[in-house]
């Protein structure tokens, strides 16, 4: 859920190494209730599209050399 997320973007943000950007790929979770909680510029949300593979979305927004990814599956 939305609490869940909150905390792994959290988590990403303050690692040691800051030059990073945190890409969410989601059709459900509320862009603005997370960007508002973060106000982390570098966190980037973009909506899925219903007909498209949420990883290659991310791919595509990622600019960073190496990409991880996190799945947050419905329970």
């Amino acid at each position: 859920g939305s609490k869940t997320t909150e905390r792994a973007i959290k988590s990403a943000l303050n690692q040691t190494y800051s030059n990073i950007e945190v890409v969410i790929v989601d059709a459900t979770i509320n862009k603005a209730d997370i960007l508002q909680k973060t106000k982390d510029k570098r966190v980037i949300y973009v909506k899925n599209k219903t007909d498209s593979n949420p990883i290659k979305t991310g791919v595509k927004t990622a600019t960073g050399e190496y990409i991880s990814f996190l799945y947050e599956a419905d329970t």
